[in-house]
């Protein structure tokens, strides 16, 4: 099915911005961290944006809000997680990972008070306190390879795609790591989320299809997408309690219907074309909102 593409709106950046991660805050706005243009910015629900340039322009990777009430995004090139203040508009502090050239990407507020950062270079997970204390790195079991995408699920665990070993993976607070290895090979799972049923939603890019593990009973549904190679990338739960992911090769946002119990599947068209869909999260509208890596934009839909 195909939805209306006047459920769909976009939001102009500036030049160069390359906008990738996205988070939501209990501010009411939606948080992105620009890949390629160095900046932290932030998005309301009329549209309004601000982006504050970092100094540096560093390479940004994750996003996410902590437990303090800062923002947290990852430097993945300088290796450095950042700590802004959201309100000042300014950056706090930058704070050097141990790991020499771990290349950092996903970031996470653990239920723990701690930030979890994803290094994918290394294959550990490392925990830094707010004040930029980091704490005795997990590693991921021998074989397993680039953690990336991760999503606190209700009980308080930390789920997440292994995207060069064909595993998704769940980690608690005490350092245990869970996995699940995927029938495809090299499917290369990359972001997960929990939906409204209690499952554990992941997109892989690599062979088209949206993955549904149910902890509870151990069992794995794949769902394939209408479109030939679309490339399913973030994913999010939405206000209505349906699934949304982007579909970075089709210009696509896709949805399950997840609420009604039919997984029926639903593809939007971006407006832009070639706009490179990136990940995408659910604003304090209810709208699932995402960023356009190569149109240097933010889009958002009304379920």
């Amino acid at each position: 099915m195909v939805g209306s593409l006047s459920q769909v709106s976009e939001y102009s950046l500036t030049a160069g911005a390359g906008p990738a991660a996205v988070f939501p805050g209990p501010d009411g706005k939606v948080w992105f961290a620009e890949e390629t243009g160095g900046k932290i910015g932030s998005i309301d629900i009329f549209g309004q944006i601000v982006e504050t340039t970092l100094p540096g322009a560093p390479h940004l990777g994750g996003i996410t809000w902590g437990p303090d009430g800062k923002v947290y995004s990852t430097e993945t090139a300088a290796n450095k997680v950042a700590k802004f203040d959201p309100v000042t508009r300014v950056l706090i502090k930058e704070f050097l990972i141990p790991q020499a050239a771990s290349n950092p990407g996903g970031i996470i507020a653990g239920s723990d008070g701690n930030l979890w950062v994803f290094e994918t270079a290394t294959n550990k997970i490392v925990r830094m306190t707010t004040t930029g204390t980091f704490l005795a790195p997990f590693s991921l079991p021998a074989g397993s390879q680039y953690p990336h995408g991760p999503f606190v699920a209700s009980n308080g665990t930390i789920w997440f795609c292994e995207l060069m070993s064909n595993k998704i993976a769940n980690i608690t607070t005490s350092g245990f790591i869970t996995e699940v290895t995927l029938p495809q090979l090299n499917s290369q799972p990359y972001v997960t989320v929990q939906g409204s049923d209690g499952a554990i939603y992941f997109s892989e890019f690599a062979v088209n299809m949206v993955g549904r593990y149910d902890p509870a009973t151990r069992t794995l549904r794949q769902f394939v997408l209408p479109t030939l190679n679309s490339g399913p990338l973030g994913i999010t739960s939405g206000g209505d309690g349906n699934i949304y992911f982007t579909e970075r090769n089709s210009n696509k946002i896709g949805m399950i219907a997840v609420a009604n119990g039919t997984y029926a599947l639903t593809e939007f068209f971006a407006v832009t074309t070639n706009s490179l869909p990136n990940k995408i999260t659910k604003g304090a509208d209810g709208n699932v909102w995402w960023t356009e890596q190569s149109a240097n934009k933010v889009g958002t839909l009304v379920p």
